[in-house]
């Protein structure tokens, strides 16, 4: 960001270049944050339990580049509330051409998944209408939407339930520490020219970004089914039909 040299293919390895390069820009030394290190160490490990739990197979083909995309995401949102079109709308269209795959969810199974997207989309239209402000962007149904595609209308449920439960919770302790900023001023000019425009909005004081935590439901029912996908439904049903 200093220098603007654009990075060599060999400055640009995961994790190796950050490492042969010492933290620092080859052209202008100019420390690399160790958040780079981090974010790559990130996805790389999720790719490693990818693999461990769905196997090297069709299913990991299916749902790795969605996992890689929602590492991005992830740190979009925290840092400048943004869940950008570019990434959501070539994720849902290869979510839907997944389920064509063989041991997919199948296509009726995964346009399904869009159920519960709509459902929070009439939520925040509904909000919007009776309170006059907006309290959620366009960004997370369109994250929804993705993540229903991909895993189907229930489990894409059980990911809203658990994004929204969890969200509630950790959202909670974080505006009672002194909630959370964006950092709208560390995006460089092209990329703020280029923002969706309905992603644009300026958040309220104090507000916390949704779409980490149904990234974080999502991950929850993909690597850990058992327990945050049927054995949260058995719960359910117990509590509905004891």
């Amino acid at each position: 960001p200093k220098c603007r040299n654009p990075i060599a293919w060999y400055d640009n390895l995961p994790l190796i270049s950050f490492v042969l390069l010492r933290a620092r820009c080859r052209k202008c030394a100019v420390r690399i944050p160790a958040r780079y290190f981090l974010v790559e160490a990130l996805t790389a490990l999720l790719t490693v339990g990818a693999c461990v739990r769905l196997g090297v197979g069709w299913e990991l083909l299916a749902q790795w580049p969605l996992i890689a995309a929602f590492v991005a995401i992830t740190f979009l949102d925290i840092d400048h509330y943004w869940v950008p079109d570019v990434i959501t709308f070539p994720a849902m269209a290869y979510a839907l051409g997944a389920s064509f795959l063989p041991g997919g969810i199948e296509p009726l199974s995964s346009v399904a998944g869009l159920i519960p997207a709509v459902a929070l989309f009439l939520f925040a239209w509904a909000f919007e209408r009776v309170t006059g402000r907006e309290g959620m962007g366009l960004g997370d149904v369109k994250l929804l939407a993705v993540i229903g595609l991909s895993l189907g209308a229930i489990p894409s449920l059980v990911v809203l339930f658990l994004g929204s439960l969890q969200g509630a919770v950790i959202g909670g302790l974080v505006i009672a520490s002194g909630g959370h900023q964006a950092k709208e001023s560390e995006l460089p000019a092209e990329v703020q020219d280029g923002k969706d425009s309905e992603e644009k909005w300026r958040p309220p004081p104090r507000a916390i970004p949704f779409g980490p935590f149904l990234i974080l439901g999502f991950l929850e029912v993909l690597f850990f089914p058992d327990v945050f996908g049927r054995g949260l439904l058995s719960l359910i049903e117990t509590w509905v039909h004891p």
